[in-house]
């Protein structure tokens, strides 16, 4: 069985941009440390995996993607994502030359402008399923943990060092990988802007959804008088909310992707690579690369 390592590209880029600070600058003062960090970190990945194949998913440099132009007729959703912090300079410059180094280097990048990497990451989990891959997926991302749904992944967070399977998800989040959905709607998420269930936490939201298996069963129940007290006044007013939210945030598996044979690892193409490495002040990396091409005569 082949292995595929799919990527969470910008989840890891922003934690590697802040686990370093700034220890790499470029001329014009950008921090571009993290992209050294990204690319160590997707290397001990690749050598623990064994991969055969890398896909790195990238969000659009833009703001609104499918979900928004879904939901654009609920005033309450076009806030979705919206209360995040800018960008600053230096990750955003990292995240500009990321793809190019990394293609450079022979991995299969990929961005689309409708849809955001998670979605990319849960397309290929989709196109690697039926026995011939098996896919470790890179991401601390919460959101991701349903793909343990799929017999052939695992979940490996870069900064983590146990990986997660399918039965490690109930142990994690007190729920099962297919309700991973209907509990973070009941949850909300701030990073997201997604408001959840008033009242509603981890115990609560996990004790619901043993008892009632999905968030339409516990909606209904409270309907029904089942669930008492605040709690259910609140699910009952904000139930249908938690709905559509959960449905804004589930994975989009028919997000147009690379074909998985386009992913397999690839040989550097250094002519580009070098004079990426060096106009960013990756000296290490291009040093490393220097060396590389000139033993293999490259």
């Amino acid at each position: 069985m082949k292995t595929m390592l799919i990527v969470d590209g910008d989840g890891l880029l922003v934690r590697s941009h802040y686990a370093v600070g700034k220890d790499i600058m470029t001329k014009a003062d950008l921090e571009v440390g993290g992209v050294d960090k990204f690319v160590h970190v997707l290397r001990r990945q690749i050598r623990t995996w064994d991969a055969d194949a890398v896909f790195i998913a990238l969000d659009p440099m833009g703001p609104t993607t499918v979900r928004h132009k879904e939901y654009k007729e609920y005033k309450e959703y076009k806030d979705y994502k919206g209360n995040r912090e800018p960008k600053p300079p230096g990750l955003v410059h990292s995240k500009s030359i990321l793809g190019s180094i990394m293609t450079a280097m022979g991995a299969a990048v990929h961005n689309d402008d409708e849809y955001e990497a998670d979605d990319l990451v849960a397309a290929m989990v989709h196109a690697t399923a039926g026995g011939e891959w098996r896919a470790v997926v890179s991401s601390h991302d919460k959101d991701l943990l349903g793909l343990t749904t799929y017999d052939h992944v695992i979940i490996a967070p870069p900064f983590q060092i146990e990986p997660i399977k399918r039965e490690d998800v109930f142990t994690k989040m007190k729920v099962r990988a297919d309700q991973i959905m209907d509990y973070l709607a009941l949850l909300g998420d701030e990073a997201d802007n997604i408001p959840g269930v008033d009242g509603c936490g981890k115990g609560k939201a996990s004790a619901l959804l043993e008892k009632y298996g999905t968030l339409e069963s516990i909606v209904a129940a409270a309907e029904r008088g089942e669930i008492a007290n605040k709690l259910g006044e609140c699910i009952r007013r904000q139930g249908k909310r938690a709905v559509a939210f959960r449905d804004l945030m589930v994975l989009r598996h028919q997000a147009p992707i690379l074909d998985v044979a386009a992913c397999a690892i690839g040989e550097p193409a250094y002519n580009t690579l070098l004079p990426l490495l060096l106009e960013n002040n990756l000296m290490a990396l291009y040093k490393e690369a220097l060396a590389d091409s000139t033993a293999t005569g490259a």
